[in-house]
């Protein structure tokens, strides 16, 4: 894996959601202002009765006046331990950089570039500084829906992974209900959606290397339960895990995520 070590900590299951409380803004500034930096930003803590290394971490997300997230901020103990750097043309984003620590997005660790085919996504790079490391394409269902993910690899003694092929299921609330591979084994189910708006839906993130990695932005609304089916090589059976999401509102915006009956997420939103 090219992610750093503490990346590597966070869980799959809250890498999966951890973009829930990616929240809009409602930022009112000038484009002149925008330029100058971010508008405003959300606020989001995990719970600190939980007993996940994550809860060391607090992470703020800047938006723009266009409400794009600009920028990604992740401290442990007040100081900076990565971020995260977009840039957008015509309203996609077609770069991001992730930093470690202090560093600006120009001393980058890993870098994505996007590109696409009229207002869809259809291929991305992932580097680790100037060496790509694998590149993606993509394909749409009828509707304009991710239907495939394909990863291939670019650099073997950096990427362990071999090539792969994954394929989305949706209702017809547009909301994901299966994720199989290209042999048709199921990875993952979704379902017990609620009716709230899902604010991370579309909103590409870290599509050139992983684009379960920080939230799913595939569904409409947001998820309840959600069961995991991994082949285990050692064993030569298929491990389940199964999780359940609740949500609170405030203002109609997500205010808490809490999974397997225990709060994990907390947001507090500083734009004005």
């Amino acid at each position: 894996m090219t992610k750093p070590v503490f990346a590597r900590l966070i869980i799959p299951v809250l890498l999966l959601f951890f973009g829930v409380l990616l929240l809009f803004s409602g930022c009112k500034k000038d484009a002149a202002k925008k330029q100058a930096g971010p508008a405003c930003y959300d606020y989001m803590t995990i719970d600190s009765n939980m007993s996940f290394p994550e809860a060391a971490y607090a992470n703020y997300y800047y938006y723009n006046s266009l409400h794009q997230l600009i920028r990604h901020v992740v401290t442990s103990g007040g100081a900076v331990a990565w971020s995260d750097t977009f840039a957008y043309d015509h309203g996609h984003v077609v770069k991001s950089w992730m930093s470690l620590g202090s560093n600006s997005f120009a001393n980058y660790y890993t870098r994505n570039e996007y590109d696409y085919n009229d207002t869809l996504m259809n291929a991305s790079r992932y580097y680790l500084g100037n060496k790509l490391i694998v590149h993606s394409a993509y394909t749409y269902d009828t509707k304009g829906r991710l239907a495939s993910y394909a990863q291939y690899s670019d650099n073997t003694s950096l990427q362990t992974d071999g090539n792969y092929i994954d394929n989305l299921v949706y209702d017809d609330n547009d909301n994901l209900t299966e994720l199989t591979d290209q042999y048709g084994n199921v990875k993952a189910r979704y379902g017990n959606y609620d009716d709230k708006p899902n604010v991370n839906y579309r909103m590409p993130y870290d599509w050139a290397y992983d684009i379960f990695s920080y939230f799913n932005p595939f569904s409409k609304h947001n998820v309840g339960v959600q069961h995991f089916y991994i082949y285990n090589a050692y064993s030569g059976k298929t491990d389940t895990s199964n999780h359940t999401f609740t949500y609170t509102y405030a203002n109609g915006k997500v205010a808490t995520e809490i999974i397997d009956g225990s709060v994990l997420m907390k947001l507090s939103s500083l734009c004005k």
